[in-house]
């Protein structure tokens, strides 16, 4: 019978893995394994032994097919399902879980302060080189497809613990915000478009992201997505892992529109970690069809 070739593995580990049919040799052919690495740092790890990282693949596989279920038509609120891979999730919750800071909201003229009496998650920013957001930025581009999605705004992980949440709000601003942070951009006046919220984990009861002035969905909806409220009025999405929710913040005219107002409701249990992408709106392009 034909043996397969074993990629990757130098002579001296060839050898050492054929001594270790006999005896001792099977005990301790992983650590002359590692004492050989680091002898000779030319030596790679035993396939056995590498772990692998999102970032040693070059280039990362940023392809993915997800699907679509519409929830609104006016405003137009969308529910994704397996936007996010699993690895991809990993990846941003062991990067960036450590600089996680008290969440911010902005005052009427766009200064960020923390509020913790009106939004109590904890959040960190995620840059645009990370492999794993620039994958996600270019599928949220994809998505919005003819709709103006020039610029992404770095994207936010958020965790909330148990009685944490976002009370009411808004994602688009009174005003237009005067600075992007972009540095092909920098002072390009803008306000949020399009809103992607994503579910990295759902290990917690609670944390609906709440909609009180979306039409219910049916009642017979699927409950471990989203529900309609005991009155039928208002929108519940409910954390499901690799799932999101999309939102358009603004009507046709660039004026932000006030049905799209939502808020995180609290963890009951358990501990719910999200995901923030806010595309960018610049009045200076339009809407549809403006992409420079």
């Amino acid at each position: 019978m034909e043996k397969k070739a074993e990629p990757g593995l130098s002579v001296l580990q060839k050898v050492l893995r054929a001594l270790g049919n006999y005896g001792v040799f099977a005990i301790l052919l992983p650590v002359l394994a590692l004492v050989m690495t680091f002898a000779f740092p030319k030596l790679s790890l035993p396939v056995g032994f590498q772990k692998e990282t999102i970032d040693d693949r070059t280039p990362i596989d940023c392809s993915h097919n997800y699907s679509i279920e519409i929830l609104s038509l006016d405003p137009v609120v969308l529910y994704i399902n397996n936007f996010l891979k699993d690895q991809e999730i990993e990846h941003l919750v062991h990067e960036y879980s450590k600089d996680l800071e008290h969440s911010l909201v902005y005052d009427d003229n766009l200064s960020p302060t923390v509020d913790r009496s009106y939004r109590t998650s904890d959040s960190a920013r995620i840059p645009h080189a990370d492999p794993v957001a620039s994958c996600l930025t270019t599928r949220m581009r994809s998505f919005l497809g003819n709709i103006q999605h020039i610029d992404i705004e770095p994207l936010q992980l958020v965790r909330y613990d148990v009685s944490e949440r976002f009370k009411l709000h808004y994602d688009w601003f009174y005003k237009l915000a005067e600075e992007t942070h972009l540095e092909h951009t920098p002072n390009r006046p803008y306000n949020r478009l399009g809103t992607i919220f994503a579910y990295l984990g759902d290990n917690c009861t609670g944390g609906e992201t709440y909609f009180p002035d979306i039409k219910g969905v049916a009642s017979d909806a699927d409950g471990e997505k989203f529900s309609r409220t005991d009155t039928g009025m208002g929108l519940l999405v409910k954390p499901k892992k690799e799932n999101a929710v999309f939102w358009n913040n603004m009507h046709m005219n660039g004026s932000g529109d006030y049905r799209v107002v939502h808020a995180g409701l609290p963890v009951h249990s358990g501990l719910k970690i999200g995901l923030n992408m806010f595309s960018y709106y610049y009045p200076d392009s339009p809407i549809v069809g403006g992409n420079q």
